[in-house]
């Protein structure tokens, strides 16, 4: 199995025009350097702040990385 170190967040923004999440995460994959980019759909209605808007993209994400765990430990 590989070994995945030093995950950090690098980007995390929302697109309005299409209602998702774009995010970048860079990590190490067997010491060698990697990244992971792509978009959620973080569906929005109504005026909300940025701040709002913020934390569903952060929750959207989580999500993402909690459902990749739970199959990467059930495929274990």
């Amino acid at each position: 199995m590989s070994n995945l170190t030093n995950i950090a967040i690098k980007g995390l923004s929302h697109d309005s025009t299409a209602n998702a999440a774009n995010f970048n995460i860079t990590c190490r994959l067997d010491d060698e350097p990697a990244s992971i980019m792509g978009r959620l759909p973080v569906p929005t209605s109504g005026d909300l702040k940025e701040s709002e808007v913020t934390a569903l993209s952060k929750a959207a994400l989580a999500d993402l990385l909690e459902a990749i765990a739970a199959h990467l430990r059930s495929a274990a």
